[in-house]
């Protein structure tokens, strides 16, 4: 049996593995130690790992891989549990087309129906993606795929108006990023 040591057939190619990674540093010292680095950055080197277990080459090239992008924060609240008639039960961030502040409460107005959460809109705010429930009030968030239409209501305010025609305001601290938000920029929305 061969002393090289076992790597995951799966991930054996995987730049970003780290056993692979290792096996490239050490390569990389062997190389340095024995003066072939010229030879590396020519064209690179090709090393089999003779394991009857996980064959794998390992090739040395000049360039290092391109970074890796960063993960999305697999965090993200999905959905929220709320009281229902016989328990608890969980209603989904997609589908909540607007968030409406009632003290400690919240109501999440969903297509169907309206869903009352114990709950304050700072804290709330930590916990949603900002891209799919945007604050337009201090008392509210919409979700931005159900906007159908934007209300001039006057002197630099706007209103939203939702699929379902609920109108929801937005306040006058919000005013620039909802625009931007929604690619508002022509002059019928910006004048007062």
């Amino acid at each position: 049996m061969s002393a090289a040591p076992f790597i995951n057939r799966a991930v054996a190619h995987d730049p970003w593995d780290p056993a692979y990674r290792d096996l490239r540093q050490a390569l990389s010292r062997v190389m340095t130690g024995l003066g072939l680095t010229d030879l590396a950055e020519q064209g690179g080197i090709a090393i089999l790992l003779a394991d009857p277990r996980a064959p794998m080459i390992l090739t040395m090239n000049a360039q290092a891989p391109a970074p890796m992008p960063e993960p999305e924060p697999s965090d993200e609240l999905e959905g929220l549990w709320v009281p229902g008639r016989h328990g608890q039960v969980r209603v989904a961030i997609s589908e909540i087309d607007w968030i409406e502040a009632a003290k400690d409460y919240v109501l999440l107005h969903t297509a169907t129906r309206r869903h009352i959460h114990r709950i304050t809109m700072n804290t709330l705010e930590q916990q949603l993606n900002p891209r799919r429930m945007m604050r337009v009030h201090r008392s509210a968030f919409v979700n931005p795929e159900r906007v159908k239409a934007v209300n001039r209501a006057g002197r630099g305010l706007i209103s939203l108006v939702l699929r379902d025609g609920a109108a929801v305001p937005v306040g006058p601290s919000y005013v620039g990023a909802v625009q931007e938000r929604l690619n508002l920029r022509g002059p019928a929305l910006m004048a007062a």
